[in-house]
């Protein structure tokens, strides 16, 4: 969730704009869904002990491994995540000689570590095949690999303005080609309505909390939304250029080292799971954190209602609770983070003059 500093007006625009923009990417999963169908069967009849990589580079690497932990579970295939960068620093450890999909994340598709980490992996494993979600068909990505070999995914530049269009599109195919399960056209509608109302009726409060004078923020989440608060720290420290200092974990090792980066001008973010047995473990942190006088910092997300989030809770942002599964409901979580970011980049003055675009 990288993104360099312009307009701040024009980037809340944008944000507000990501609904649309997700509602333009179904329709570009089903044009692509047949071929994307065709692709992969190829891969899994040719290769039964095919592996499925995801990768990125610096803005992108999160929405691999998010991506990633939410398809574990299923046994059509192996998944994993690997950032580019691990892959480039030591790819005798990560890339081994297994037939491999790699899926890459890229808007520009010129990244220079991802190239490096793509040739490693051409050098590494015999059976290489590529499925890359880009903005550019024509990158130094796709130039890396042969037609016969890659899928090429390609987003028009408006949508890939913030990531979570393009972590739509990938969860849209993996999970059709990993579970068969799919949207529906009315289902897309109603979500991407529900977000766009959503984040109208809770700019207000979010602004309001980046104007509070906090340098630092604590970001917690369970399984793929720890992912998610790491992605929020870094971006979080980027966009203050370290004005704020972040930290992220997950809620259970809260007690263990991150509760002594508190203090009193620190906001707590918990991204509370919509996993019931996940979500069990929660409510027990909220109370610590109350116990301790922690409460007015504390900023809770959920997608469900529960009398010890709301009473523990000093902000309690409830998402929609939806028909549709845990990882399409993050994307509800992503833009409060995203929402809080930008409001407090620009509070510092730092994001009043250039709009916040992707940088890889």
């Amino acid at each position: 969730m990288t993104f360099t500093e312009n307009n701040a007006l024009d980037s809340a625009k944008v944000i507000a704009q990501q609904p649309q923009l997700w509602q333009e990417t179904y329709v570009l999963f089903l044009e692509n869904k047949l071929s994307l169908e065709n692709f992969f069967l190829r891969l899994i009849t040719e290769h039964v002990d095919l592996k499925v990589i995801f990768t990125g580079t610096d803005s992108t690497t999160w929405i691999g491994d998010m991506i990633c932990s939410h398809f574990l579970e299923q046994s059509l295939v192996l998944v994993d995540h690997i950032k580019a960068t691990d892959m480039m620093a030591n790819p005798d450890r990560f890339l081994q000689n297994v037939p491999t999909l790699l899926v890459s994340f890229s808007e520009s598709g010129d990244d220079s570590k991802h190239v490096v980490a793509m040739n490693l992996a051409h050098q590494s494993i015999d059976h290489i095949y590529h499925l890359i979600f880009t903005c550019n068909p024509v990158g130094a990505l796709v130039k890396q690999s042969t037609d016969s070999s890659r899928f090429i995914f390609q987003l028009p530049r408006a949508v890939c303005s913030f990531d979570t269009s393009m972590m739509f599109a990938a969860l849209l195919t993996f999970d059709w080609l990993l579970n068969q399960n799919m949207m529906t056209a009315s289902e897309v509608e109603a979500f991407c309505l529900a977000a766009e109302d959503f984040l109208q009726i809770e700019k207000v409060a979010i602004t309001r909390l980046a104007d509070r004078s906090f340098d630092r923020v604590v970001y917690l989440g369970a399984g793929p939304l720890e992912v998610l608060a790491h992605a929020s720290a870094l971006e979080m420290l980027q966009l203050t250029d370290g004005q704020v200092t972040t930290i992220a974990s997950s809620p259970l090792a809260f007690s263990h080292g991150v509760k002594a980066f508190v203090n009193d001008r620190t906001i707590i973010v918990v991204f509370i799971s919509s996993i019931p047995y996940t979500r069990q473990y929660d409510p027990p942190l909220l109370k610590e954190i109350a116990s301790v006088g922690m409460r007015q910092h504390l900023v809770v997300t959920c997608d469900q209602d529960h009398h010890l989030l709301t009473q523990h809770g000093h902000l309690f942002f409830k998402v929609p609770t939806m028909a549709v599964t845990e990882p399409y409901i993050n994307l509800f979580y992503t833009m409060i983070s995203q929402t809080l970011t930008i409001d407090k980049s620009n509070s510092l003055g730092i994001g009043s003059t250039d709009d916040l675009v992707k940088t890889e």
